[in-house]
């Protein structure tokens, strides 16, 4: 799920960059050059078509090197934030040129220099709050400057109340900015716990209609099964017994599903504590069971689906040692400590020389695989060792 989310996290960056690229974008290329057409308009903000021309070349250029080195490099990468301090830097330069160019006293383009600073502001992060800022009052200073040596009085005052402002406006499109990004990161959490709450119910209601239909069927198999076994003829009664005892087999593993689904993910003592409950039960009418808890790494919940392979493959090496090896003793190690660990040792009867694997041990192996561990097999003097190890499943992000 972290997969969507980052997904999810970079298309709302990407809106949010193209939201306040563009206003900047739209105002600079396509304003200024439409009042270089508009001669009325043009002569109202004092400026010339080469000053115009200009200003648009100083910051449509910016911008252009900019959105494609976004393209290209991506907006984390630190050669891209040098490139876009550079853009923000240059598009107010482009500005500040046309306020400076302008024979009026009081230039209106101050607006859009205010504009900009105000949208562009709001795309930096917190961290480059100090760098942006300089970026964005760096040019008016030089306004105010040059209108202060040419001894234009009332353009310097003016120019100097908008620096004022601009800085205002930085800080606050920046804080506004972080308060976006805040309530961004909360509603994608927000739509996380929600998936997640679905998923939990539908689990919860999957574990139901196991447990209330197929386990009752499979229950119901057995029952009759074992029932009908006693009134058919003898050529009949063990392969009537053998399917009442895999239609029981299938309700403990059907058991075994339906807890490990029940929720998302288990604790190590949970687990253990399942396995414990359960093993005792194969082993109530037969070998002793001894269970050897190796402990787990702090902190570790398991996934539902590694937590049902675990289980299986525990369960299957008792059950094993409970129908086939005729043992007194039934040994089970579990563990996590840097990797998943399962073992069950037996005293009885052994491999026999080199024997084909039956279902259960077959159904181990590829548990085992699904892990990405491996599955040993190994005769003792006396009885056998079966052996799972895997490596634990990675931890999702905090």
């Amino acid at each position: 799920m972290s997969d969507a989310t980052d997904a999810v996290r970079q298309a709302v960056d990407e809106q949010h960059r193209s939201l306040v690229t563009l206003v900047p974008l739209l105002l600079v290329l396509g304003g200024l050059p439409l009042l270089g057409l508009l001669a009325p308009v043009r002569l109202a903000f004092g400026i010339t078509e080469v000053e115009l021309g200009i200003a648009a070349a100083i910051a449509g250029g910016a911008i252009t090197v900019t959105t494609v080195a976004w393209r290209f490099l991506g907006g984390a990468h630190p050669a891209y934030r040098v490139i876009e301090n550079g853009e923000t830097l240059l598009v107010q330069a482009g500005i500040q040129f046309s306020v400076a160019s302008s024979t009026l006293p009081v230039s209106p383009l101050w607006a859009l220099a205010l504009a900009h600073a105000g949208f562009g502001a709001m795309a930096y992060p917190p961290d480059q709050r100090t760098r942006q800022t300089v970026s964005f009052v760096a040019p008016p200073v030089v306004t105010v400057l040059i209108a202060t040596a040419q001894g234009r009085v009332s353009a310097a005052v003016f120019g100097l109340v908008m620096t004022v402002v601009m800085v205002a406006l930085v800080l606050g499109g920046a804080e506004v900015g972080q308060r976006l990004e805040t309530a961004t990161r909360e509603r994608l959490a927000l739509v996380r716990e929600l998936g997640e709450l679905s998923l939990l119910r539908e689990r919860s209601r999957i574990a139901r209609d196991l447990h209330d239909s197929v386990g009752a069927a499979l229950a119901s198999i057995a029952w009759r099964t074992a029932a009908v076994a006693s009134e058919v003829p003898e050529s009949s009664r063990d392969e009537l017994r053998a399917v009442a005892a895999r239609a029981s087999q299938g309700v403990d593993e059907l058991r075994t599903v339906v807890w490990s689904i029940h929720s998302p993910e288990r604790s190590w003592s949970e687990l253990v504590a399942y396995v414990r409950s359960r093993a005792s039960e194969l082993c109530a009418a037969g070998p002793a069971l001894e269970l050897e808890d190796l402990g787990a790494d702090e902190g570790l919940v398991l996934p539902a689906r590694v937590v049902s392979d675990v289980v299986g493959i525990s369960l299957e090496g008792v059950r094993n040692a409970v129908q086939h090896a005729r043992a007194s003793t039934v040994r089970l190690v579990l563990g996590a400590n840097g990797r998943l660990e399962v073992q069950v040792f037996d005293d009885g009867s052994g491999l026999g020389g080199q024997p084909g694997e039956g279902t259960g041990l077959r159904s181990m192996r590829e548990r085992a695989a699904t892990l990405g561990g491996t599955f040993t097999l190994e005769a003792l003097a006396p009885g056998t060792r079966v052996a799972v190890t895997a490596p634990l499943p990675a931890r999702p992000p905090a």
